[in-house]
């Protein structure tokens, strides 16, 4: 009881000047940053999707190992209230920033405001927040509880236990979670370094990090294979046949490539954030530069010794696999812009590091300024982002409604059809239905947010369609659902099928085998 009224001590301290200054400065420049959404409520098949198989507990729900989404989405009573949801999340990231600011020991208010607002603002939280789900942004908070339980001054059993607790809780909503946890243990051994710390001490808390990710990821993996085994999983995330410890071995050279040359992309190339109307090259890479600089000038002025000097930079040779090591764990999925979970973080680790360097002189002071601006622009660029992508979310979204009622006139009125008879989409529509702005385009995060309406005819199944006709129309058509491949396959390998247009040709509708088959586009499975 003692060392719970003990956390509860710590945890009310949190609120100190520059925490507040993290909590106001995080929910003011969320508000603004994401108010469009609340206003324009745009929407697409995914989310969609998704807010029906999750709440089923369906074979999706643990096919990606996402088993424990239900027990956040609780917290909303699966309701999609988009202003609601929207608010919980900034007010989530909001407390995320405050215990960031609080681990990294940021005093100063102004650093601590920029923390939070490079939390709040970055594309991963947009891309994440037209699903209109708490989950997906509330975890940053329980993240971030979990590395600052491992880091409090009077570590013990307790501590790790609800670390571990939480990580696995963060896994089971999205496997690219444990990223986080990589990336700022990896930060926190870094700052350490760079404070003088004792090495030995340092390399206790990072030890501390790396035992509590490897039992919560064993534990997770554990729980996984058995709801994978009792649901008869067949295939894993990213459509993977095989997810075992001898893939990632066997593929572990080739991973770690893909771990850096998604840091490189980050800050010099072809990034998996989106905005091609800003000199994103010359911006990010001016960043690592001045990052690199300042580096240099704390080793100088902390006196570091040699074996913390090369300890440092190994740290930050290993930094890139941290931040995208779901690349390494899960290796035949692609990374973008949704398992971007650890870059989330680079501002705010830049931010500390113009925070440690205290050297009172003209070069360094001209220094430390063009890296606040920068960061600044970097904020500015990512809110403007966000903006242009909810936007374009908003053309699709009409667009798709307005072809989701014509569709659904071109099914009802189709000569012998019934609402008890099944209803199959299949293929993806010409992007000629969907012409949005190319300046959105350009300007959005990219990812999600560029998927022209409902993107997946079929989606594995013909969910897509049918399940928007029925939120938009509110027409429940009795259309094929998950678990539908085989018998998609089957329509598709007809002579029938073969012999229909594509839509919007008045060929492209047929009753095939007692199913109406809606062809969209070519089948490409």
């Amino acid at each position: 009881m003692q060392k719970i009224q003990t956390l509860i001590v710590e945890l009310k301290k949190l609120f100190s000047v520059s925490g507040k200054a993290a909590f106001i400065f995080t929910v003011v420049v969320g508000l603004i940053t994401h108010l469009s959404i609340m206003i324009l409520q745009p929407e697409q098949a995914d989310s969609i999707i998704s807010a029906g198989f999750f709440k089923a507990g369906e074979y999706q729900l643990y096919s990606q190992g996402r088993w424990g989404t239900n027990l956040l989405n609780c917290f909303r009573g699966y309701l999609v209230i988009p202003t609601l949801t929207v608010l919980i999340t900034i007010l989530s990231i909001s407390l995320a920033a405050v215990l960031l600011a609080d681990l990294f020991d940021i005093s100063n208010k102004l650093f601590a405001a920029m923390i939070g607002a490079a939390l709040v603002v970055h594309p991963y939280i947009a891309n994440a927040m037209f699903y209109y789900a708490i989950s997906g942004t509330f975890i940053y908070a329980l993240c971030v509880i979990s590395v600052w339980l491992l880091y409090r001054k009077n570590m013990n059993l307790l501590y790790i236990m609800l670390s571990v607790f939480l990580e696995v809780i963060c896994l089971s909503y999205n496997q690219a979670y444990l990223c986080v946890f990589t990336t700022l243990g990896l930060m926190m051994f870094a700052i350490d370094l760079l404070k003088g710390k004792n090495l030995k001490e340092s390399f206790r808390y990072l030890g501390y990090s790396v035992i509590a990710c490897a039992l919560s990821g064993a534990l997770y993996f554990v729980i996984w294979k058995f709801l994978s085994k009792i649901h008869h999983i067949t295939y894993f995330y990213g459509m993977s046949s095989e997810f075992s410890a001898g893939q990632v071995f066997r593929k572990l050279p080739q991973s770690i490539i893909n771990t850096y040359r998604a840091f490189c992309d980050y800050f010099f190339g072809n990034s998996f954030i989106n905005n091609s109307f800003w000199n994103r090259e010359l911006i990010y890479g001016l960043l690592f530069v001045i990052l690199l600089v300042l580096f240099c000038i704390i080793v100088r002025i902390n006196k570091l010794k040699y074996v913390n000097r090369t300890v440092l930079v190994c740290t930050l040779l290993v930094m890139p696999i941290a931040l995208s090591v779901i690349q390494i764990v899960v290796t035949d999925y692609a990374f973008y812009l949704m398992m971007a979970t650890g870059f989330l973080f680079i501002i705010p680790f830049f931010c500390k590091v113009i925070d440690l360097c205290d050297l009172q002189t003209g070069f360094v002071r001209v220094i430390k300024g063009i890296a606040m601006v920068t960061v600044g622009l970097v904020l500015w660029t990512y809110i403007l982002s966000d903006n242009a992508g909810y936007m374009l979310l908003n053309q699709t979204t009409n667009q798709s409604k307005q072809l989701a009622e014509r569709l659904l006139y071109q099914i009802e009125t189709f000569e012998g059809f019934d609402s008890e008879m099944e209803v199959c989409f299949i293929g993806d529509l010409n992007e000629a239905y969907f012409a949005t702005s190319d300046v959105l385009s350009m300007a959005s995060p990219g990812g999600t947010f560029n998927n022209k309406g409902v993107w997946f005819g079929v989606w594995e199944v013909s969910d897509g369609w049918g399940k928007y006709i029925e939120q938009y129309c509110g027409v429940k058509l009795n259309y094929l659902t998950n678990g539908s491949q085989e018998r998609i396959r089957t329509l598709t390998a007809t002579d029938a099928f073969k012999e229909l247009e594509i839509y919007p040709s008045d060929h492209s509708l047929e009753i095939i085998d007692g199913t109406l088959v809606v062809k969209l586009g070519e089948f490409v499975y």
